[in-house]
């Protein structure tokens, strides 16, 4: 697709990528196939993918790739549960995540956080699948966070 072609020739010194509510229009959709073509970006830094839901389990595994990684907004993209979210654990230098509106289980949460000791922000508003369990566990598993966004949770 479009945005493929342009990620694979003028993509190589990106840093920033926002692609957040981008549907897929014309020929621009941000499918699996794109996030494999976003891995392979060398200098990518931060990723926000906020309320795009054209994506899946393959998707996540090729962004799993991406160790410059510092930022990742998936907040939205409400098709992605545990199956899909655990490739994240792969992002140990991850600073930022927002996982607001996913189906993210607290059992998840706690894998992520073990694997990322470097998470300083941290977004779970909206979250139904959480209890509120691995909250508890925060300032054990996520020392240097500065940053909480639970809001909307009923838990």
């Amino acid at each position: 697709n479009g945005l493929s072609q342009f990620l694979m020739v003028a993509g190589r010194n990106l840093t920033i990528l926002n692609l957040e509510d981008m549907y897929p229009i014309h020929d621009l959709p941000v499918d699996d196939s794109t996030l494999a073509c976003i891995s392979s970006l060398p200098r990518l830094q931060s990723l926000n993918l906020a309320g795009i839901t054209s994506f899946g389990d393959a998707g996540l595994q090729h962004l799993a790739r991406l160790s410059t990684l510092t930022e990742l907004d998936l907040g939205g993209c409400s098709q992605l549960g545990d199956s899909h979210l655990k490739h994240l654990a792969a992002l140990t230098g991850l600073q930022s995540l927002d996982l607001a509106v996913t189906g993210v289980s607290d059992a998840i949460l706690m894998t992520l956080l073990h694997c990322m000791p470097r998470l300083k922000s941290l977004g779970l508003s909206s979250c139904e699948a959480l209890a509120g369990t691995a909250i508890i566990s925060l300032s054990i598993l996520a020392p240097l966070l500065e940053e909480l966004n639970m809001h909307s949770n009923t838990w």
